[in-house]
């Protein structure tokens, strides 16, 4: 597995590219190769030439951080484009480089410049391009000579594996180790990283902003003109995400693991009956600068499978880690505000698969002044866990065993608020 981005093309990819110019096998199958040898100095004028020109997107494939071939759209004109793409790093081909890249390249069309359609000319002798471009939906439109002509309609894209829901509300300070970390995984999959941004007061739209210049094909982005508040947001975020899976990762938490979204995925496509699953992680405390560990791996060693029940009577799945199958006829039930939110989705999903501890310790929950649990007095934090049961539970008043689950959970909380409360009294005397 490899990271796989589109960034800018730069003039300093001349020392690189110029060699691919002059190698005939790459340009065998595209019908672009250069009817003169291209020198460094060429190379270097072509680029500073081409990437000020208004109709044209270029874009460097990196693998693992290096450069390996380059993917474009010219004749980007009202709200068509057409696509090219070459991998020039020969060790590279056969790889699944340009299945990543064309379809980072489409959802860059469709999110960030709105087309709606995108078409390319290839080689009907170039088969593993066509099988390809038939995997990032583009069907075949026209024959002429040896070239075919295929076209995508962006309203039609194949939706990615996995989305990534990320909520953010002033978070200018940890934004950018969220985002890290979702461009860091290293999948054979496409994902997208789908951002609610939440008006925030401080500066973690520039932040954002910044990623997707530097990486705009990894991005989905809602930016709400006011605040909407942290249940709305969730439920935008929710109805965007399209993928096969759902990862969940809120702004100021972050994940260390390289090959989590993939290790998880892997399990889930192997084991049908398993609808979530989760991972250890680690606790970091911005306030005093440390870290704790609940070693989760030690805590389930002997049970590692969870039913709904289970769930219900205990909120255990750190969230920031938890990957699950994308079920859109959940999100009719969380229309309504519950706190934690993240709690109902997974007793939703649930319903309709196992849940699966995975021994691996793949992210960071922060803890901060700013975080909706953390700062929060714990006794209105259960006051809001009461509310909210209630109003879930007539959702589903058939049901008498999750009626009965929610009624135990409701005694335990009301007693966790009663010790809370003693404490406070006894502190004070």
């Amino acid at each position: 597995m490899y990271k796989i981005l589109i960034r800018p093309l730069i003039v300093e990819d001349a020392a690189i590219s110029w060699r691919w110019r002059n190698d005939a096998e790459v340009w065998k199958e595209t019908g672009q190769k250069p009817d003169k040898p291209i020198t460094f100095e060429i190379e270097n004028e072509w680029i500073s030439r081409v990437v000020k020109e208004q109709t044209t997107k270029r874009f460097a494939i990196t693998v693992d951080n290096q450069y390996v071939g380059n993917v474009q759209l010219t004749d980007v004109i009202d709200s068509t484009a057409q696509l090219h793409i070459f991998i020039g790093e020969k060790s590279f081909w056969g790889k699944g480089i340009a299945n990543q890249a064309v379809y980072q390249m489409l959802n860059y069309a469709k999110e960030i410049l709105k087309l709606t359609d995108v078409y390319l000319h290839v080689k009907k002798s170039n088969k593993a391009g066509i099988k390809v471009y038939l995997k990032n939906s583009f069907v075949e439109v026209a024959f002429d000579n040896d070239q075919v002509k295929m076209s995508c309609k962006l309203e039609d894209l194949i939706a990615p594996t996995i989305s990534i829901f990320c909520m953010v509300y002033n978070h200018e300070k940890y934004i950018a180790n969220a985002i890290e970390g979702f461009l860091m995984q290293k999948t054979n999959f496409n994902s997208v990283i789908v951002i609610g941004e939440d008006c925030s007061r401080d500066g973690s739209r520039k932040v954002i902003d910044s990623y997707v210049e530097r990486y705009p094909g990894k991005f989905k982005l809602m930016y709400h003109d006011v605040n909407v508040g942290a249940h709305k947001n969730q439920e935008i975020i929710l109805k965007n995400c399209n993928g096969k899976y759902v990862a969940i990762c809120e702004g100021d938490d972050y994940w260390t693991d390289p090959f989590k979204l993939q290790t998880q995925v892997d399990f889930l496509e192997w084991n049908d009956t398993y609808g979530i699953c989760f991972t250890d992680y680690k606790i970091y405390n911005q306030n005093t600068n440390t870290y704790d560990h609940p070693n989760l791996i030690e805590k389930y060693k002997s049970k590692n499978s969870f039913s709904r029940n289970e769930i219900v009577l205990d909120n255990f799945i750190p969230t920031l880690t938890s990957v699950f199958r994308n079920r859109h006829e959940i999100i009719q039930y969380l229309e309504k505000e519950f706190f934690p939110g993240d709690w109902f989705i997974h007793i939703l999903n649930a319903k309709f698969g196992k849940i699966k501890f995975l021994p691996i310790n793949s992210a960071v929950y922060r803890k901060h002044g700013g975080g909706v649990c953390s700062s929060s007095d714990p006794i209105l934090n259960n006051s809001k866990y009461l509310k909210s049961i209630e109003i879930f539970r007539k959702q589903f008043r058939t049901d008498y065993i999750l009626q009965l689950l929610f009624f135990i959970t409701k005694t335990k909380i009301r007693f966790q608020s009663l010790k809370f409360r003693l404490k406070h009294i006894l502190k004070r005397e």
